[in-house]
This record gives structure tokens, sequence and C-alpha cells, in this order.
């Protein structure tokens, strides 16, 4: 019996993936399991897998081809098997109904009808709403004095326009694939959620003499970024609220404590997810954050290695950026921005020191957390990554 290929449904939220391009040509065996096409989702590009044994007999998409998830995009089989018929075009749309007599259908104004509505027929009705045209100024021009579906056409067409404005001169890419949710995502969290942002000073100076203490052997490669999402792991664990996300009108608080940090790839950013952070050591967070991060700008993250996530971590420091907004990552409740490292003096026992400290700049949802709740987390951040060796001892 003939295998369906199809697209995969990669996650909760995808709602179609494209074919960038076939790994196997018709005629070719292919295994189960066995990379069949390479295709693009709302969040990575990633090999999909053939879900049985046999020769590639169609390809019903070419390359480069967008579709809905689990639409059928060919099938697998052995030589010389029938494969199933594509299913019959669907019946076209009904024809609209004749409508009834204008009798049935006018309305008393001033000179006929019943009810104080405009009089129109059925077909001018939905015209209007679709144009949103009120029927009231629409000159009438029936035979009865009823507003005909011509009438909110001609009524629609002498409103002015503003003249669209051509397009401008460039190199047109199109927003499809990744960018495009990216962009969808983007816009729905900051139109959704009411956020603040607050930004809390931290002194890095032992944490920058621990982590050279750990590298200087070579066999660690800690970042400061590393301490981070320690940090932001443990103190997650202790707030149930940095663990609540609102969810089809329920708040619903989670109990592993996943955490995502954002990276940058051609294709816009992604947020692959270190689960049970809390309950890993440094080392092994390091770990897990340098092969998800060359997964993420490889395009070959799993769809268990992103999402799921509670608190998102995104790190502009590198950039040299000292303070910025950054936008939670739906559903979570919550973002933290790491900025750049700067030095200044500080006074102690009356006399200026030179200091090294960062921001972290943290967004939190305000229908789930308040002031005092996030500026709690922030300050219990703020002490872990001020004494890293207790951090660690944890």
């Amino acid at each position: 019996m003939a295998i369906e290929v199809f697209m995969p449904k990669a996650g909760m939220a995808m709602e179609e993936g494209r074919v960038i391009r076939w790994l196997k040509e018709v005629g070719d065996r292919v295994e189960m399991g066995e990379a069949i096409m390479e295709i693009e989702t709302d969040k990575v590009t990633m090999e999909a897998e053939s879900p049985g044994s046999g020769i590639l007999l169609e390809k019903l998409v070419p390359d480069d081809t967008t579709v809905p998830v689990l639409r059928t995009v060919g099938w697998l089989g052995e030589v010389g098997e029938k494969i199933p018929e594509p299913p019959l075009k669907p019946p076209d749309e009904p024809k609209a109904q004749t409508p009834p007599p204008v009798s049935e259908v006018l309305m008393n104004i001033p000179g006929g009808g019943v009810g104080g509505k405009t009089a129109a027929t059925p077909n001018a009705r939905r015209l209007s709403k679709e144009m949103g045209l009120p029927l009231d100024g629409v000159k009438p021009t029936g035979r009865h004095g009823e507003i005909t579906g011509k009438d909110v056409i001609s009524a629609a067409a002498a409103i002015p326009v503003m003249a669209k404005a051509p397009t401008p001169e460039g190199r047109i890419i199109p927003i499809t694939g990744m960018r495009k949710v990216i962009g969808e995502r983007m816009s729905a969290s900051h139109t959704e959620i009411p956020p603040v942002t607050q930004d809390i000073k931290i002194y890095v100076d032992e944490l920058l003499m621990y982590r050279e203490k750990l590298n200087v052997n070579g066999r660690f490669k800690i970042t400061v970024n590393d301490f981070v999402l320690m940090a932001v792991a443990k103190a997650a664990a202790e707030s149930e609220a940095v663990r609540t996300m609102i969810y089809d009108g329920l708040f619903i608080v989670r109990e592993n404590v996943n955490v995502g940090f954002a990276v940058g790839t051609d294709s816009g950013l992604l947020v692959p997810v270190i689960k049970g952070a809390d309950k890993l050591s440094l080392s092994e967070i390091s770990d897990a954050a340098k092969v998800l991060a060359e997964k993420a700008s490889n395009g070959r993250l799993r769809p268990d290695e992103y999402g799921d996530g509670v608190i998102t971590v995104s790190n502009m420091g590198m950039y040299g950026i000292v303070s910025f907004t950054p936008i939670i990552n739906q559903p979570e409740a919550s973002i933290v921005g790491v900025c750049a490292i700067q030095e200044e003096a500080v006074f102690k026992n009356g006399a200026a020191v030179p200091a090294k400290h960062m921001v972290l700049s943290y967004t939190y949802d305000h229908r789930i957390m308040d002031g005092i709740t996030s500026a709690k987390f922030q300050k219990r951040v703020k002490d872990l990554l001020e004494n890293p060796l207790i951090m660690c001892a944890m």
C-alpha cells in the first residue's frame, strides 16, 4: 500500500511549512527515518524524515513550495504500485439565490417600508457590510425607491481615497517563513501584553575574576551569559509569578524551569531552550548553550529544542548596548535583556575605586506580575550574579 509523505507539524503553532528542496528523486529508494526533504517551519530549517520505506513514486509539489501542515506532498511505494487518486474537486459554491420580490424587503422610511430602517435589497446590505459603507446617504435607484447593490458600489466609488504610493525601488525580498512568523508574533506580543521594563545595575568584578580562574587552563570556556542563564534559572525556580503564563483565559504555573536564550541568525531570531536549567551546573549550562546555539545558527534545531520555555534571556552586550526594551516571547511572562559591561568609579571607605557593572533590562507582563514581584526577582538575580561562588555551590 502506498505511503503518504506529508508536511510535518513541528510545533503547535505551526500552520504551514515550505518544501525548500527534495533530497530524493522519483525512483529513489528511501528508508524509514531517512531524510527525504528539507523544509522550513515557522522557526527553523530542518530535514523531514521519511514516514516509511519504499520507492519515491511521486512528488506532488516542487521545490520552494509552501503548503499547509499535514498536506500530502508525495507518495512512497513499490515499483508499479498505483497511487491513490487525488480527491475530487469540491463542488462550486452555490449561486446566490434570486432576491425576493422588492415588496418583501422594503422597510419603512419616509416614502415606504416598515420599521424605520433604510429600504435596501439583500445584495445592497451585504455589500454595505463588506465595504463598511453605511446605507444612510446612499442614493436609491430601485424601482420602488430601494437601494440596490449597484447604488452601494457607485456610492463607494465616489468616495475619495488616498492614492497608493508606488513601490519603492530596490531589491524585493518576500516576507515568508520564519521572518513572517517572527514579525507576527512580535507584533502580537507588543499589542496584547501590557509590558513594563525595569533596569537593575549589577556589579560583576567578582564574577569576571571567577570566570577567568575557571577558563585559565582551557578546560572551560564559560561566558558571562552562562552565569546569567544560571542566575535567571535559579531565581525563576523560586518565583511562581515568573513561571506563570496566561493561556485560554487561565493562569498556568509551570513547574519545569526551561530557560530560553535568543540567537540571531540570517533568517531571524531563534530561541533554543535549556530544559531544567535550574538543576544544571554552570558547565552543563555552558555546554548546552553552545550546542543549541550552533544548531540554531545552522538551522538544525529539533522541535523539542525550542519552545516550552518559562523565561528568555536576550544578550545585546556584545554590541555595546547599555539599555534596551526586550519584547516578551509569548506565552512567557517575562524576558531578561543583558547589556554591555561598563566601568565606573564607586566610593568605598571614602575613596573612589574602579568597578565594572552591567545592566539587566527586565520586561514583564503586568497582567501577571506587579512592580514589587518583578523587583524581587531582579534583586535575587543580582544577588546571585554578585556572589557567583555561592550561586554555583547551590
